[in-house]
């Protein structure tokens, strides 16, 4: 058993050290040799399954391990986090209460399960949870970090020092940070959340969650220059009925407006992220196609006005009623606005389940 030991210590630091066909290859080869210690084998090659991500492979190794090993807390942990991971809150907060049961002194069971009670929205006894996290291990960050998701809804003030403590102890918590960002992104406070995100994709570059609220921000933007150009069309019609100048006049009225709550708007991005954001806009269309049309449309009423109020004043070409067509993309960008709400909530529902 010493030695088996040894090589199952062994399997786990290479894992950690990110070697996993390296660790799992040894992993299972001790599952071969000690057919009679397969649920202890079992635990550490759950572990090695969620450290890569491979969560339905953690489940149901999890479950093997608990079939060998019931009164064994670590795999109902296992179990938990994959399925919390796959988005199965109920199964999750059950494996963790059997976790709870099984081992009341593990500090990362009553964070976990106040992660999922938070998640189920059952606030108080999410905070109960946490608060025994941290009394059971103060100087973990994971604890303070399951306290502020704990209070996030109820209380963001509490929640934010929750966090500020998560990172005083580890000041690379990623989710910790997105947290902080976001709750400042709930407030208005887009210069700090939008430095809070560009962080976070600074530590984890792959991280989805950032870049989807973000993209929120610039798709609310774009709703402030659908209400512009709105106003704008009735403005331009107003001053087309007078003159082609005053029409002109007005389009670039329009044009100045919507430019300028463009560039205040994505102010903080572009400061934010580096290279002022230049890779991030580039694919922000992939991302949001909708939303790219939507605002192109935008684009193409402002140049409408434009150009028919100019082709009257220049060349004396009466089309100053062209320009007063433009209503009909704002609207057609209204219904783009609508097709967008599910997409981009099934969206949020994919990255926040890690899809």
């Amino acid at each position: 058993m010493n030695d088996l030991q040894t090589q199952l210590q062994r399997a786990d630091e290479f894992i950690s050290l990110g070697r996993d066909a390296q660790g799992m290859e040894m992993l299972l080869r001790l599952l071969r040799e000690y057919p009679d210690a397969a649920g202890y084998i079992e635990l550490s090659i759950g572990r090695a399954h969620l450290k890569a991500g491979r969560l339905a492979e953690a489940e149901s190794t999890a479950r093997r391990a608990i079939a060998a090993l019931p009164n064994e807390p670590t795999g109902h942990l296992i179990l938990a986090v994959s399925q919390q991971m796959r988005g199965r809150l109920q199964e999750a907060l059950e494996a963790y209460r059997t976790a709870v049961r099984l081992d009341p002194d593990q500090a990362v069971s009553h964070r976990g399960l106040a992660e999922v009670l938070s998640d189920l929205k059952r606030h108080r006894e999410a905070f109960d949870a946490a608060n025994e996290a941290v009394r059971l291990a103060p100087q973990d960050a994971g604890a303070h970090f399951a306290m502020g998701y704990a209070l996030q809804d109820t209380n963001p003030q509490e929640a934010i020092r929750a966090y500020r403590t998560a990172l005083s102890i580890d000041p690379h918590h990623t989710t910790a940070k997105h947290n902080l960002a976001g709750i400042s992104a709930s407030h208005g406070d887009w210069d700090t959340a939008s430095q809070g995100m560009a962080r976070v994709l600074s530590e984890a570059p792959s991280a989805k969650t950032p870049i989807f609220l973000l993209d929120q921000r610039l798709v609310d933007v774009i709703r402030w220059l659908h209400w512009v150009t709105l106003g704008g069309v009735f403005l331009y019609g107003m001053a087309a009925s007078i003159g082609a100048w005053p029409a002109v006049v007005a389009a670039l009225v329009v044009i100045a407006v919507a430019g300028l709550l463009a560039h205040r708007g994505s102010r903080p991005i572009r400061e934010a992220l580096p290279g002022g954001g230049e890779r991030y806009f580039a694919r922000f269309w992939k991302r949001e196609t909708i939303a790219a049309i939507w605002l192109a449309l935008l684009v193409l009423a402002w140049l409408v006005m434009l150009g028919a109020s100019l082709a009257d004043g220049i060349a004396g070409n009466d089309v100053r009623w062209l320009g007063s067509s433009s209503l009909a993309l704002v609207l057609l960008g209204v219904i783009l606005s609508w097709v967008r709400v599910p997409l981009a909530k099934r969206r949020g529902q994919r990255i926040r389940l890690g899809q």
